[in-house]
């Protein structure tokens, strides 16, 4: 009988089992004997000798799911994710349901260890689908399903900071603006008076050429809000939608390089166990 070791790294369980070969399928003791060495070792931590056990294994059965399976198993354990999520998925190749959710569950993990949380989740739970009473995909289900709710939640809260930076900068530049116009319209009023003193015979004429230069600057300084009024309603919306998702894939980029995921403490207690068929 094999148990299938857990971890648990923030909580969440992450487990490599290991398969061994079915007697109707392998009835070759050398090849057995191989594989039975290969899982020893990788036990042992010796990764690199259970590699080359599984490799010589694999000339003798070159699509066993079980030796695609428990090398991806040694990738997992090297931190190598990419090359894990490869070999389980050629174990999956011959439709066994059992091998599928083993499979789908481990990816799952590698996909958690690279940061990607959403498709991490996807996969636990087909796991879940091909065993419905897979405990740990459950756990991992729930847990994984709160890491994405609180980044999201982050991300939220970021969105709002930024946008109140955003209307501060704008309610700044109009001060600025505003000022700027009281001062221009206090030199102009003073330039017209002097006008005003030379030219007494076209008083008439300066009073409407000034009323309708004011009104056509009222109309623009009113235009310019509209303006930035629209651009920040529109603002707020895109970073509602297209900056949820750029800040969660943020926040799963820094789950990924956090040196925390490589604190693993041993769990036992909640062991999983196979029977093998020699």
């Amino acid at each position: 009988m094999n148990i299938r070791y857990s971890i648990i790294i923030f909580n969440l369980i992450l487990s490599a089992a290991l398969l061994y070969p079915c007697g109707q399928a392998f009835a070759g003791g050398n090849l057995s004997g191989k594989i039975a060495e290969g899982n020893k070792l990788y036990n042992d931590g010796e990764y690199d000798k259970a590699l080359t056990k599984y490799n010589d294994a694999q000339i003798e059965a070159p699509t066993s799911p079980e030796i695609y399976f428990n090398m991806g198993n040694v990738f997992y354990r090297q931190g190598k994710y990419k090359e894990a999520v490869d070999l389980y998925q050629k174990s999956m190749e011959k439709g066994d349901i059992s091998v599928e959710a083993k499979a789908m569950y481990n990816i799952g993990n590698s996909l958690f260890q690279q940061g990607q949380l959403r498709e991490a989740l996807e996969y636990y739970k087909q796991a879940l689908e091909r065993n419905p009473e897979d405990s740990d995909a459950k756990y991992n289900i729930e847990y994984t399903e709160r890491m994405i709710k609180e980044m999201l939640s982050k991300a939220k809260e970021t969105m709002q900071k930024t946008q109140a930076e955003q209307q501060k900068r704008q309610a700044g530049q109009q001060q600025t603006s505003k000022e700027g116009e009281d001062k221009q319209g206090q030199e102009k009023e003073k330039g017209e008076s002097f006008d005003s003193a030379q030219d007494e015979d076209k008083p008439e004429e300066q009073e409407e050429t000034s009323t309708q230069g004011l009104k056509a600057e009222a109309g623009k300084e009113k235009k310019d809000q509209a303006r930035e009024a629209k651009e920040s309603d529109k603002g707020e919306e895109d970073l509602s939608k297209d900056e949820a998702e750029r800040f969660l894939s943020a926040f799963e980029r820094d789950q990924k390089n956090n040196p925390l995921l490589n604190q693993h403490k041993s769990r036992r207690g909640r062991g999983y166990h196979v029977e093998k068929d020699w």
